[in-house]
């Protein structure tokens, strides 16, 4: 130690301030190497956190495959399994249908051929009714004509007996009326002639004449009494005839008369048989046409009531098979707004739940990766950084310590360095000019207060503390 470094305690500072080196680099090696642990452990908790993000992320990936391909599955069953049931529906329901219409078509069918079948048989008893009522109406006929053609037949030959009476009786009267001058001249001429060319007349006309003539010859010829006798004779005989002539044409017109009335009551028989005929047949034909007409109307009746009563069940049946149809297609059409409102529901509640499953594992994943985060990047890393800020701390600390021990141990040593220097100075003031330039420095530079301030601070005493000081790592120690 030089007689220097005794009065000025240099080695005393020198020491402190190597100490206060080697504890700032120890301090700096300790932060180093706290810095260098503080990267490793927060690289590793990064790694970690990749590595956990990326298996949740692949879990995601997987579970989200997983629920689609389920989804796309289930969404693939549904849609079979509506498509295979919807075209069963609508062969069941057009089945059922078609089978309404073909009932229905065979009953109508049934019922209108059973109508028509009655119809037709009505019709063929009511034509075999009219046939057989024909026939006995015609058989009556006959009878009635046979019985009444008969009873005219006999008062017919009754009446043909009576006409030659009546013929006689009709000339009588005519000749009588002509005789008797009614029928004028030509009428008195026609009965003369008449009367003269009677056989009767002129047999005894010839006879009369004969006598005479034979009277005559006998009395001696014919002379004037001859002839007179002959004209009396003549006269005589032709009033005579006459009269007796006149009277048997009012014979034979009174026998005519009552030929005549004989066959008026024999035409008037005849005109009641012809009308008894007349009246029994127009009552067979009047009881055939009412028995036709009751019968025809029966028939008509009869079809009508069955026509009626075929229309009716033939409605009905019609109205039944089409409502059983228009009930049919209503089924269908629920059967099937309720197959595809199903089916959208299905695919709706499979799609929600497919999005509720992605949201749910997105959440998941997301709280997961979130969680890791807070452990690893989070907590864990905000320990590991309070750790480091810890450990820096403290080396700071301990540095700062060791700096202010070895301040304190510099200052000590100025101190007493200083105390000798004074007790020096007061013991030899001839020294004093030699002692001022040692502390004050001369022209080749600082002196010892100098080199003191240049320790502590860097600088002079008017620099003081402030300047680049131990606290300050850029400058000084």
């Amino acid at each position: 130690m030089s007689i220097f470094g005794a009065f000025s305690g240099h080695d005393q500072r020198e020491a402190a301030i190597q100490e206060a080196t080697n504890a700032v680099q120890a301090a700096q090696y300790a932060g180093q190497d706290i810095n260098w642990q503080n990267q490793a452990a927060t690289g590793a908790l990064q790694n970690a956190f990749n590595i956990g993000q990326q298996t949740l992320q692949n879990a995601q990936g997987g579970q989200l495959s997983s629920l689609l391909a389920g989804s796309q599955g289930a969404q693939g069953a549904i849609n079979a399994g509506y498509g295979a049931a919807i075209p069963a529906l609508t062969a069941g329901y057009g089945g059922a249908a078609s089978n309404y219409a073909q009932g229905m078509n065979a009953a109508l069918a049934n019922l209108y051929g059973g109508v028509a079948g009655g119809q037709g048989n009505i019709a063929a008893g009511v034509t075999g009714a009219g046939n057989t009522l024909a026939a006995g109406l015609g058989q009556q006929v006959g009878a009635l004509s046979q019985g009444y053609g008969a009873a005219a037949g006999t008062l017919g030959g009754q009446l043909e007996a009576y006409r030659p009476w009546i013929g006689a009786g009709q000339g009588a009267t005519n000749m009588l009326s002509n005789a008797l001058g009614l029928g004028g001249q030509a009428g008195a001429d026609a009965a003369t002639a008449a009367f003269q060319s009677g056989p009767g007349y002129q047999y005894q006309l010839q006879q009369g004449l004969n006598a005479a003539i034979r009277n005559a010859s006998a009395v001696g010829g014919m002379g004037g009494n001859a002839l007179s006798a002959l004209q009396s004779t003549g006269s005589q005989l032709a009033n005579q005839s006459w009269q007796q002539w006149l009277q048997n044409l009012s014979g034979t017109a009174g026998t005519g008369l009552s030929a005549l009335g004989g066959q008026s009551g024999v035409a008037g028989n005849l005109a009641n048989v012809l009308a008894g005929g007349g009246q029994a047949l127009s009552g067979a034909y009047g009881q055939n046409a009412s028995q036709m007409a009751n019968l025809l109307y029966g028939g008509g009746l009869a079809q009508g009531q069955m026509s009626y009563g075929g229309g009716i069940t033939g409605a009905q049946l019609a109205q039944q098979g089409w409502g059983n149809l228009a009930a049919t297609s209503a089924q269908q059409g629920t059967a099937l707004g309720n197959a595809y409102v199903n089916q959208g529901t299905q695919l709706g509640n499979l799609l929600y739940g497919t999005g509720q499953g992605q949201s749910n594992i997105y959440g998941s994943n997301a709280s997961q990766i979130a969680n890791l985060a807070s452990s690893l990047l989070g907590n864990q890393m905000a320990g590991q950084y309070d750790i480091t800020g810890q450990q820096n701390l403290n080396t700071i600390n301990n540095t700062l310590g060791i700096q202010n021990q070895a301040t304190q141990s510099g200052m000590m040593a100025g101190q007493q360095a200083s105390a000798t220097s004074l007790n020096a100075l007061l013991g030899g003031i001839g020294m004093i000019g030699n002692l001022g330039g040692m502390l004050m420095g001369g022209s080749g530079g600082g002196g010892i207060l100098s080199g003191i301030g240049s320790l502590f601070g860097g600088g002079s005493r008017a620099q003081g503390y402030g300047g680049a000081g131990i606290t300050d790592g850029s400058a000084g120690w």
